[in-house]
């Protein structure tokens, strides 16, 4: 009787002592993962934008080479019809789906929010922008913004002269050993 007693409590502290370990390894993975997506975010607000693409799937590459996405950043930098780059003001991670092994590799969905704001100049060979012309050109970016972002997503700022959008999008965290070294991609819906 007290051997069997023994034995079922050794089998229930086993059970007890597995379901923590994975409930925490879950909660580790899951830590991590919103981790290096913090970190990517940070990144890009920071404008590092070369550093950030160690956080972008490997997958991604296959179509976009790293070195064109530093030329596009470059040139996007240089480009003289935005007076201050688009700015990433804060974003927030909305939900974070479970972790899942296919194949060789770990996945999740992320979901997240962020809000941006970027201003758009006039085109450089016109001289001195009318009033009125200003209102048509601000009218045109914010219709094709809100078709983009929703009605309720843009604002444009008059004192500041920057539009204020607030954006939610999904991401597909990929790793290959669950722990750690996660990296994104964004799943756009058309």
């Amino acid at each position: 009787q007290v051997y069997k007693n023994c034995t079922m409590k050794k089998t229930i502290l086993i059970i007890f002592s597995m379901i923590i370990f994975n409930v925490s390894f879950s909660q580790t993975a899951k830590e991590n993962l919103e981790n290096d997506f913090n970190t990517y975010t940070n990144l890009i607000s920071k404008q590092k934008f070369v550093e950030s693409l160690d956080y972008i799937a490997e997958e991604y590459f296959k179509i976009f080479p790293k070195e064109q996405l530093i030329d596009m950043w470059k040139f996007h930098k240089s480009n003289s019809s935005f007076n201050e780059p688009i700015r990433l003001e804060s974003s927030k991670i909305l939900k974070v789906e479970k972790i899942k092994k296919i194949k060789k590799k770990y996945y999740s969905i992320l979901t997240y929010s962020k809000f941006i704001t970027m201003r758009f100049l006039p085109n450089e060979e016109i001289e001195e922008e009318t009033e009125e012309a200003k209102k048509k050109r601000i009218n045109s970016i914010k219709n094709s913004l809100t078709q983009k972002y929703g009605n309720n997503n843009v604002v444009y700022n008059e004192e500041t002269d920057f539009f204020e959008i607030h954006i939610e999008k999904t991401v597909c965290a990929i790793s290959k050993n669950r722990d750690k070294n996660w990296k994104f991609a964004t799943i756009e819906k058309e």
